[in-house]
């Protein structure tokens, strides 16, 4: 093979991993899991909704979790009788939907529990990395789980997930190497 197929091969082999790199799916904050689950939208009434396995560790139980979310309005239902939106929760500083029925677990028998909530909005909410923390007893922690992302002011408005942004970038970059190498022969 000579330089230029092989520069090919391997701009595209990057371009591949790149855009086959997944998002925080699942999170492990203090010994308590969230686990990204799957999101369905439904067309006819604008509706996505959004689902999670949660499962509190050993002592001290999960007290709540609070995902970041910037738009009150947009969540219309919810799988948690006590879930609430806050503006911004006393403990753990994030503005968000606030999942407040604690959990019971003792060793050898952690409570795990399916949660989701449905958003409606003028389309499909992308999937992206959000801001959750987690209260048990006195500690709050931190960590990233996938979520509905949209920018602040209009939170159902498109935006184009990382591995499609990687992917055009990764193929700029290949027409530019490409065209470097061919003005050097």
């Amino acid at each position: 093979m000579n330089r230029k197929t092989t520069t090919i091969i391997a701009t595209l082999a990057a371009a591949l991993l790149f855009s086959t790199v997944g998002m925080a799916s699942a999170v492990m904050i203090d010994g308590h899991n969230i686990t990204f689950i799957n999101h369905t939208y439904d067309p006819t009434t604008c509706n996505s909704t959004w689902y999670y396995n949660v499962t509190s560790g050993y002592q001290p139980s999960l007290s709540y979790w609070v995902m970041s979310w910037c738009n009150e309005s947009a969540v219309i239902d919810c799988s948690d009788k006590k879930e609430e939106y806050v503006t911004s929760d006393h403990n753990t500083n994030i503005t968000g939907i606030k999942f407040d029925t604690g959990y019971e677990s003792e060793e050898g028998n952690l409570e795990s529990r399916i949660v989701w909530f449905t958003l409606h909005g003028c389309g499909d909410y992308y999937e992206e990395p959000l801001n959750v923390s987690t209260k048990a007893g006195g500690e709050v922690n931190y960590g990233n789980v996938t979520g509905p992302r949209g920018p602040d002011s209009c939170p159902c408005c498109p935006i184009p997930e990382l591995s499609t942004l990687t992917l055009v970038s990764v193929g700029l970059l290949t027409l530019v190497g490409y065209f470097a190498l061919r003005r050097k022969d």
